[in-house]
């Protein structure tokens, strides 16, 4: 039994929409209550090189901004309509910029912090992803605080890159409420329609858990439809090539459907 079905038997998994909810709530609370000191709030504004800056104060995080300004205003160049889903049958390029709307969730201050897409309906709630590594603004994140156990989590933006080989995404903007620019919901498009069809589906979907981590990528046999359906963190070549060593036994590449919760960020 692995960690996902033991979480799965101790309370039903659910998925971040109820997260997502909280964080709406909270977010819109907290823009009523600054719209009335809003003039206020910008007490200190400094412009330099022909830039303006905002002073935070003591919880801003200057070297993680100046990073995200960097790859944000690269971003927000690029035109959106020109931006073309990437073929996951094929991958995109390991280390490629992404971007995706997850769940940060960390245990406590001295446990790393891990990128989650399904939640255990536990108390407090729990998850196992791949760790996230760069600073976070818990509080500007309207971050969930679990009294007693010291874990905390929020419904957030991500971008960075993903190393699949170390299950890591190394943040190149501080997380955010709000959706970068460039940055993408996950489409039908960015899927790679399976064909129904004949194959051992369920033998292709025990290839997949047995030999790839199952933090970092799902499968399923979906029988009646005749696909085999992979979801990833981050589908990038190498590991949509070890998916198709894994599955080309028992399964033809067109009944194989992959999905990557991050995607990279607007070409």
């Amino acid at each position: 039994m692995n960690l996902h079905e033991a979480f799965d038997q101790a309370a039903p998994p659910m998925s971040t929409d109820g997260l997502a909810a909280g964080v709406r709530r909270r977010r819109l609370a907290r823009r009523r209550a600054a719209a009335g000191a809003g003039v206020a709030s910008l007490a200190v504004i400094a412009v330099a090189f022909g830039a303006s800056t905002i002073a935070r104060g003591p919880s801003a995080l200057p070297s993680t901004a100046a990073t995200s300004d960097a790859v944000l205003e690269r971003a927000a160049t690029e035109d959106a309509t020109a931006y073309e889903a990437p073929d996951l049958q094929a991958g995109f390029a390991p280390g490629t910029l992404v971007a995706g709307h997850l769940t940060l969730l960390q245990r406590d201050e001295t446990s790393p912090v891990m990128l989650c897409h399904e939640v255990a309906a536990s108390d407090p709630p729990q998850c196992r992803g791949p760790i996230v590594v760069g600073e976070i603004d818990w509080e500007a994140l309207d971050a969930e605080a679990r009294a007693g156990s010291g874990q905390r989590d929020a419904f957030a933006w991500v971008v960075g890159r993903f190393d699949n080989a170390t299950g890591t995404l190394t943040l190149a903007v501080t997380p955010t409420l709000d959706r970068p620019a460039g940055a993408r919901e996950p489409d039908a498009e960015q899927a790679v329609p399976g064909a129904a069809g004949q194959g051992d589906l369920v033998g292709a979907e025990g290839a997949v858990r047995e030999r790839l981590d199952d933090s970092l990528v799902s499968a399923h046999a979906d029988v009646a439809a005749g696909v085999l359906r992979v979801r990833a963190f981050a589908a990038d070549t190498e590991l949509v090539a070890r998916i198709h060593e894994a599955t080309d036994p028992y399964v033809a590449r067109d009944h194989v459907e992959i999905s990557s919760l991050l995607t990279p960020i607007g070409k």
